[in-house]
């Protein structure tokens, strides 16, 4: 198969982070490589789970993109907030999972398509 595929997750506004984090630990392509969010104790659950050491655990979102290079990031804030994360990213290079509704508004949507081109 090669290489697995470097994933992190980003932001865990909703609880169902866990269930993505959990396709992609799961997957045998992928090497889930670390997990952000400001709230630490959003994230006890799923660094437990997938046997992730205190090292790949961040709080700070830029830190964990640049300490763990990920070909892939799995994002998943308050819809509200999906372009300003989408726009955070983008400035690594890397693919972005977002999860439905892409956005809150067309404004929205045109700033996601444009980040990511």
């Amino acid at each position: 198969m090669g290489e697995k595929k470097r994933v992190v997750g980003v932001n865990f506004d909703h609880m169902h982070m866990g269930d993505n984090l959990r396709f992609a630990h799961d997957h045998p392509g992928v090497e889930l490589v670390g997990i952000s969010d400001e709230r630490p104790e959003r994230m006890e659950t799923a660094a437990s789970a997938f046997g992730l050491t205190p090292s790949q655990v961040f709080t700070d979102w830029r830190a964990c993109m640049e300490s763990t290079d990920p070909e892939l990031v799995i994002l998943c804030p308050a819809t509200g907030e999906h372009a300003l994360w989408v726009e955070r990213i983008s400035d690594f290079g890397c693919h972005v999972l977002l999860e439905k509704p892409f956005a809150s508004d067309l404004a929205d949507a045109d700033a996601i398509v444009q980040a990511m081109t």
